[in-house]
């Protein structure tokens, strides 16, 4: 009995991480602030009902230097700013929908988070590109970036990303 006990409790142990690491996808790139250069490495993407169309999905993709926590994944958008304000991390957020032709898949807008720009998050639209390289129900993989590097005249920054990534999809 103790045996079996044993030999549960190390297999348990054992799928522990990687079942608390399924959600995290790669990614290799950069996002650039007033020419400092911050390296992305972790990729979420996670299904939410379209803002217009709640019968469509749309993919939040969310690129960051540090692992994000589930608490802050779930709640991104109330949680993410406050981390970045208090300089705990750096990440960009982008939705991923169907572009306006019907035909493809587009990025719709962005959100940056960084302590660099408007004390912590800033939204913008219409600057990014998305290259897809693969889409299903589980994992999308593809290029994130901007279209030319941007200035925030009010927030005199300058901000650029450019991120390829692949990610499991969470529902």
């Amino acid at each position: 009995m103790l045996y079996q006990t044993l030999r549960f409790t190390l297999l348990v142990c054992g799928l522990c991480p990687l079942l608390a690491g399924a959600g995290e996808g790669t990614a290799k790139g950069k996002m650039i602030v007033n020419g400092k250069t911050i390296e992305l490495t972790h990729a979420y993407a996670i299904a939410q009902p379209n803002t217009f169309h709640k019968e469509k999905e749309d993919i939040r993709v969310i690129f960051s230097d540090k692992p994000i926590g589930d608490e802050a994944l779930r709640h991104d958008r109330d949680q993410l700013d406050k981390l970045a304000a208090g300089g705990q991390f750096h990440a960009i957020a982008v939705t991923i929908g169907d572009d306006m032709s019907g035909h493809g898949k587009s990025a719709d807008g962005n959100d940056i988070y960084t302590v660099e720009i408007n004390k912590g998050w800033m939204n913008t639209g219409g600057l990014d590109v998305f290259e897809m390289t693969s889409l299903d129900k589980k994992a999308i993989a593809g290029r994130l970036h901007m279209k030319s590097p941007h200035n925030f005249s009010d927030e005199h920054a300058t901000f650029d990303y450019d991120v390829t990534f692949s990610a499991p999809i969470l529902h």
